[in-house]
């Protein structure tokens, strides 16, 4: 063990901050933060001396040394944004550098898989997922400081795992969900069923307010070939009712009375059966 990983956290990350060249230095400031995955985080650590780390860039010449740096950033990015979530409120002040990493754009793909850039864009991936579930905690309402132009790249079919956690950060608060609704509908087409999934849910939590616009693509996902998707489809509709349209409404509710007398999953089926209005459900046979 060198004398870096024997010093606390905050002293390792302040001899970062004053010579970020030294690539020794990162990988002790990573290894200073592993252990601090559970529990609250030490107090010498503040929200600002982590924000200034998150701020850093390593300085790199040559393509496998900029490579190596991007993946120095990206392994500590993550390590920062989880031990600021752990914070909770407090890192609040954290809150506009963390949207900021979301910027960056991710590393290409390459083949074969094995390669380092394509490690460096794992990493990335999973200090991305680090940083949004770092907002998540932040306070109910961080994901309205996240732009929508940023939204609308998070949510792309190009990483199932950012698309999900960018996703469940717009649903965590009915004022951020209402926020980003066209984000939200956009994402019910998604590829990725839990993302669908996720947006379905964040959309009841704008309900009713986002009806007029919710309604139609809702019902069109009543016939998602994934239950969960059928399922959080219903609750949002039944969300909508006070603001939706009545034909429209109707029409999703003919499709709540199949899906609880046919659909092949019984979950599915005492969800629709539950959101049907009391002289619909009478018209049912009385459920097994």
């Amino acid at each position: 063990m060198s004398t870096a990983d024997r010093r606390r956290p905050a002293d390792v990350l302040e001899a970062l901050l004053r010579e970020p060249q030294r690539r020794a230095l990162w990988q002790a400031s990573a290894g200073a933060l592993m252990p601090l995955r559970r529990g609250p985080a030490p107090a010498e650590l503040s929200a600002d001396l982590l924000v200034r780390v998150l701020a850093l860039r390593r300085p790199a010449d040559g393509y496998d040394e900029k490579l190596h740096a991007r993946l120095d950033v990206a392994h500590l990015r993550g390590h920062v944004a989880r031990t600021l979530g752990r914070m909770g409120r407090r890192a609040a002040v954290a809150v506009p550098v963390l949207v900021e990493t979301l910027r960056e754009p991710l590393g290409e793909r390459c083949s074969p898989m094995c390669c380092s850039a394509s490690s460096v864009r794992h990493e990335q991936i999973l200090a991305r997922v680090s940083v949004l579930d770092a907002l998540r905690r932040l306070g109910p309402q961080a994901g309205r400081s996240v732009p929508a132009d940023v939204v609308a790249e998070l949510l792309a079919p190009a990483s199932r795992r950012i698309a999900l956690s960018a996703a469940e950060l717009l649903v965590r608060h009915p004022e951020s969900a209402l926020h980003h609704r066209a984000a939200l509908l956009a994402a019910l087409e998604h590829p990725y069923a839990p993302v669908v999934e996720a947006a379905a849910r964040g959309l009841s939590r704008a309900a009713p307010s986002a009806a007029r616009e919710a309604v139609r693509p809702l019902t069109t996902l009543l016939r998602h070939e994934q239950g969960g998707v059928r399922r959080a489809a219903i609750r949002a509709l039944v969300a909508m009712r006070p603001g939706a349209k009545g034909s429209e409404i109707a029409r999703a509710e003919e499709r709540f009375a199949w899906l609880a007398e046919r659909d092949p999953d019984a979950a599915v089926r005492a969800v629709a059966r539950r959101a049907l209005r009391p002289s619909l459900r009478a018209r049912l046979p009385l459920a097994p």
